[in-house]
């Protein structure tokens, strides 16, 4: 059993084809993936210099979230990508995690342009408590893993995943301090070099890491799969990152 906790829905394949939910499956049922966690895309013009200012005032394509979801409701489930600071979004919460099968709520800091640790975020956490979920945080530029840590640190009560383990080896060791303070921190691996997740899983162990793929977008699993065959990790460490973690996590 392999559970991705971070597909995408949306975009464009790294092959330039168009990323349709029936693509996506292919490419599961391709590398044995069971069950996918999913996320939306933000359409952005790359090549444009104001790049992030048009990121920090446009929206994720959760629509293509919940309609995947809504096709494939015993494979894929959906995170649906909140910006703290658009009131719609925010009192839509409720609404969205009872009718679209979404099972936990992701937010972007740096690209919507906030401190995880700032006031701003407080209102999703209250969401997630709320609806008994974990809070998804994009890791990395402007959210260091030890800023994620100051949130979590103030609720307890609430599971946070941070997403890519904060993309650099400078960025472990911020979450093996993170993860020594914080028992309610767990950490995904997309997109990181094998040596991150080895220092990681060996110092924090593997009950705090879930497997993602950020595929076929970002990724794909024919780079992220590989990782665990070359770090040396037995199979009870690979069954708890690939599934057993993911499942407790997400309630699956």
């Amino acid at each position: 059993m392999i559970i991705d906790a971070h597909a995408h829905i949306g975009g464009m394949l790294l092959n330039g084809k168009e990323n349709t939910v029936d693509a996506l499956i292919a490419h599961m049922d391709e590398y044995g993936i069971d069950k996918a966690i999913l996320f939306p895309i933000l359409p952005l013009p790359l090549a444009r210099p104001d790049v992030l200012e048009l990121a920090r005032n446009k929206g994720f394509r959760n629509d293509l979230v919940f309609s995947a979801v809504k096709k494939f409701p015993e494979r894929l489930f959906g995170i649906y990508c909140v910006n703290p600071r658009n009131p719609e979004e925010v009192s839509s919460i409720d609404d969205t995690i009872r009718d679209k099968g979404v099972v936990a709520l992701k937010i972007h800091p740096f690209l919507h342009g906030f401190k995880p640790q700032s006031s701003v975020p407080e209102v999703i956490v209250e969401k997630c408590i709320e609806n008994k979920m974990p809070l998804y945080i994009h890791s990395g530029p402007g959210a260091s893993p030890l800023e994620i840590g100051q949130l979590a640190d103030r609720y307890p009560e609430v599971n946070f995943i941070i997403g890519h383990m904060g993309e650099c080896v400078e960025h472990v060791f911020e979450c093996v301090m993170v993860a020594s303070q914080s028992k309610n921190v767990f950490f995904e691996t997309s997109c990181l070099i094998p040596a991150c997740i080895k220092i990681g899983v060996a110092i924090i162990g593997p009950e705090r890491f879930v497997f993602g793929s950020e595929c076929p977008t970002g990724s794909h699993y024919s780079v992220e799969l590989p990782k665990y065959d070359v770090i040396g990790l037995d199979t009870e460490e690979k069954e708890l990152i690939f599934h057993k973690n993911a499942a407790q996590l997400f309630n699956l």
